[in-house]
């Protein structure tokens, strides 16, 4: 039994080493350094799963569907944008008909909850216009951490709730706040803690919540 896991295990490894070979010629050749990055991160998640739907299928398919799946949610195959290698280029760089792409794309968004503009997997570059990345709750109300008050935007920075603080892009700041008590929630955590079903409401101590006080 044990010979048998550490056979399967060591397949895996071989097959995660070429995929992520194939998605960084991809990048190499058609992207750029984000999705270069992003792939081998998505790469590695399917990786890890057990069990993993990599071991099913052409490697080949997999690397498109890979790719396949973070140009769906950064809107890849819009003509307007760049790069834009179109979706048939794509699938004929990994040598996978377009139908075969797409469906091991949608499996891993099914997997993985990936939707467009999904904030997890969203090039950098689009962080700017991506309106997931700044929707926040603050009181019970979701509100665009953009149109918030410096002070406001900082904590919700602080917390990691949002990328950077719009007017102070790429800066870290640590700053002192006055007390009160207010609520402050991600979009994403809302969703997720409306999504559980009743038995999977679990007391959190301060730690855990999504709590403000300024």
């Amino acid at each position: 039994m044990r010979e048998t896991s550490d056979k399967a295990l060591e397949k895996l490894k071989a097959t995660f080493t070429i995929v992520v070979k194939l998605t960084n010629e991809i990048c190499n050749k058609y992207l750029n350094e984000e999705y270069f990055s992003l792939a081998r991160r998505l790469s590695a998640v399917l990786f890890r799963k057990r069990p993993s739907p990599l071991l099913g299928g052409k490697i080949e398919a997999w690397a498109c569907g890979i790719i396949y799946a973070l140009g769906y949610v950064n809107f890849l195959f819009d003509a307007s944008r760049e790069p834009y290698p179109g979706a048939d280029q794509l699938c004929k760089s990994c040598r996978v008909n377009q139908a075969t792409g797409y469906n091991k794309s949608k499996t891993i968004r099914d997997l993985l909850r990936m939707v467009p503009f999904d904030p997890k997997w969203c090039l950098e570059s689009l962080l700017d216009e991506n309106p997931l990345v700044w929707m926040i709750e603050v009181n019970g109300i979701v509100v665009d951490a953009r149109m918030m008050p410096l002070g406001i935007q900082q904590i919700a920075f602080e917390r990691g709730l949002i990328p950077y603080i719009p007017s102070k892009k790429n800066q870290m700041v640590s700053p002192s706040i006055e007390t009160s008590n207010t609520a402050f929630t991600s979009k994403r955590q809302v969703e997720k803690r409306r999504s559980r079903k009743p038995e999977e409401e679990k007391p959190s101590d301060n730690s855990s919540q999504q709590l403000l006080d300024f």
